[in-house]
């Protein structure tokens, strides 16, 4: 089977029997599975896992990654593409990507966001905020290891009611390298520089001009 929708990356995983049982699925669909979205759908999906969670059905356990990433950003670019590629993998997982400027400095700080990318995970073993440099391969570690405990069981299916209330967005197709922004700041930096070495000289011949004058 393949997936060209999101509608039937539902329709996919209930078909399979994701609900039940089984671990993590991991089976290729045809592209990724990311819902980019904004900050409301966001909290309304981290509200809703919480609450599914927390309700302690083992049938339908929700465990959902998230990811704040920027298009000027090329660390985030790489995060980006490979949270796409576990996103074909773990089936019974909602990815959920959001870029940073559709975020409010309210969102950035409740959940301590200060640089990005960034990533939360919502699952029954409980709520994590990746930290240090290697987040990448801290991600695969920890769906490795949810994917083998006997106490969870992910499903696409918790999430049933709430896919169709979310937002969905265009996954992003343009990333800057940051070099531009950093040749702008770079130009801003020596004008204020001219400018500060410039005024002690412009002070001296005026001062000097004024006194011939008198």
């Amino acid at each position: 089977d393949t997936l060209s929708s999101a509608s039937s990356h539902l329709t996919f995983a209930s078909a399979l029997g994701i609900g039940t049982k089984t671990r993590l699925l991991k089976k290729k669909p045809q592209g990724p599975l990311v819902w980019n979205t904004e900050e409301n759908s966001v909290k309304l999906l981290l509200k809703h896992t919480q609450n599914v969670t927390a309700a302690g059905d083992s049938s339908k356990h929700s465990c959902l990654v998230f990811l704040l990433y920027s298009t000027d950003c090329p660390f985030s670019k790489d995060f980006y593409h490979d949270f796409e590629q576990l996103s074909q993998e773990y089936l019974s997982v909602a990815f959920v990507a959001m870029e940073k400027s559709l975020s409010s400095l309210n969102f950035l700080m409740q959940f301590g966001f200060q640089a990005v990318p960034q990533v939360l995970i919502y699952s029954p073993v409980g709520k994590e905020k990746l930290r240090g440099s290697e987040k990448q391969a801290s991600l695969h570690d920890y769906l490795k290891k949810l994917a083998i405990n006997p106490n969870v069981s992910c499903s696409i299916d918790a999430f049933d009611e709430v896919f169709p209330k979310i937002e969905r967005k265009a996954r992003p197709t343009e990333w800057k390298d940051g070099s531009q922004e950093l040749t702008k700041i770079t130009w801003v930096a020596v004008a204020i520089l001219s400018i500060l070495y410039a005024l002690p000289k412009l002070y001296t011949i005026s001062t000097a001009n004024k006194d011939h004058n008198e």
